[in-house]
């Protein structure tokens, strides 16, 4: 079928504990709320694995968790030992038999799993045109499709196949305060790593999924950082033209963008990254080390007195705001079990209340971001009418006039939305400037 070599199952093994049990723990462990690559790192911490191994369980683990809906309604049960049984025989061809189910039911699962044309067919796919319709629908929860058939239209077909998809490649950047890509390249085929060059950006690079990036020297030393290519527009859109020279990250996070801002200005200006969440600017200040970003500040942001001396501050501001996160479904299938209707629909409030915050620190003239992982209208249009509809001077522009070279698909009507494909995840951002004679 689709499975691995016999060597592949035994080196997945650790003595006193099989891999199924280990599928287990980790369904287990995401159902009671644990994001998926946190429950894979917890079960590789204390179960050490040999590195293909390794690859394999993982390809497992998320390649059941990304199929969970589709494969608990193909064998009519969403208990977890029984959707692991049902992932190891697709994923490995192996068949587990001490997981507690008594024969009859093993039999049973192995039958409709067998016969069962929707998880089959999904398995040789290779592009969302090939995973059959029944398949898609059926992968996902009624408020999801719901979510995304009246933010999309048609569309939301397509995005929920793609979900259904093993990711190929990871996006990268080639990090030019230190290296451009060609040297990254190059670097790369000299350690017989597999990396391509994206048409989208100079600097956006792609690696197959799956590639140990933590053990390159150039990701180590700061030569190669991981961010996803759609990402990477959103921070090329922010200071696309003359290089600003005040620049504020809002909700900065782990600092993912303020990296590739300060590269895209050349380590020059003034590059100010906020967030009110102290330990994640304290991992931001490690990574800038490491990349030898220098022309940046963080502000932990406790109230409004540490934002006060930036009013009408800067030339742009980006708020890549928290969100529902449904343009990344591929990579973090969990999305879809940990999040419900209820959850997602608050989101808006939260996302309306930084545009306001932040968009105070724009000075007249200057340019105001709004992004997001998701591709939920309510949380993208939807904030952004909001907040144009009562924010005085903030007028929207189309941002495909800004990068024109970029591909007409990546944008709908004046806004940045790129759907979900193998080389990125979907985003959305919204550009608007603030007119000169605005008044605070």
């Amino acid at each position: 079928m689709y499975g691995a070599t016999k060597k592949e199952h035994y080196s997945a093994r650790r003595s006193g504990t099989s891999v199924e049990l280990l599928l287990l723990d980790f369904l287990k462990d995401v159902l009671e709320g644990k994001k998926g690559n946190y429950a894979l790192h917890t079960i590789f911490k204390r179960s050490p694995m040999a590195p293909d191994g390794r690859g394999l369980f993982a390809r497992t683990c998320q390649g059941t968790l990304r199929s969970f809906e589709l494969i608990s309604s193909e064998i009519s049960s969403r208990d977890p030992a029984q959707v692991a049984v049902a992932g190891m025989f697709l994923f490995t061809d192996r068949f587990p038999s001490d997981l507690g189910l008594d024969k009859r039911r093993l039999d049973a699962i192995k039958m409709r799993v067998r016969s069962s044309d929707p998880l089959n067919r999904v398995l040789r796919a290779s592009s969302p045109d090939q995973v059959p319709q029944k398949a898609s629908l059926a992968s996902a929860p009624d408020w999801l499709k719901d979510i995304l058939s009246s933010s999309l239209g048609e569309d939301f077909r397509h995005v929920l196949a793609d979900s259904l998809l093993a990711p190929k490649y990871l996006g990268v950047r080639a990090n030019v305060l230190l290296i451009d890509r060609g040297g990254l390249m190059n670097e790369l085929r000299d350690a017989r790593v597999w990396g391509g060059a994206s048409e989208l950006d100079p600097d956006a690079m792609m690696l197959l999924d799956g590639t140990s990036v933590d053990s390159l020297p150039a990701y180590r030393d700061g030569r190669l950082e991981v961010q996803d290519v759609s990402s990477q527009l959103v921070c090329r859109l922010a200071v696309s033209g003359p290089t600003p020279g005040k620049v504020i990250d809002a909700c900065a996070g782990n600092g993912g963008k303020t990296l590739a801002l300060s590269a895209m200005m050349g380590n020059k200006g003034n590059l100010v990254s906020m967030d009110n969440n102290e330990r994640s600017l304290s991992r931001l200040r490690q990574r800038a080390r490491r990349a030898q970003v220098w022309n940046y500040q963080r502000v932990h942001v406790k109230g409004d007195a540490e934002l006060e001396p930036y009013k009408d501050w800067a030339d742009v501001v980006l708020v890549d705001a928290p969100c529902s996160g449904l343009g990344t479904l591929r990579r973090n299938p969990d999305i879809k079990l940990h999040l419900d209707r209820e959850q997602v629909s608050k989101f808006p409030m939260i996302q309306l209340d930084l545009l306001r915050t932040y968009s105070k620190l724009v000075r007249p003239g200057g340019r105001l971001i709004y992004s997001t992982c998701t591709l939920n209208r309510s949380e993208n249009e939807g904030v952004v009418n909001s907040f144009l509809s009562e924010a005085k001077g903030f007028e929207l522009k189309d941002a495909h006039d800004l990068m024109p070279d970029l591909p007409k698909d990546l944008f709908k009507g004046p806004f940045f939305r790129p759907l979900p494909s193998d080389e990125r995840s979907g985003f959305y951002a919204a550009f608007m400037i603030r007119s000169k004679d605005t008044v605070s």
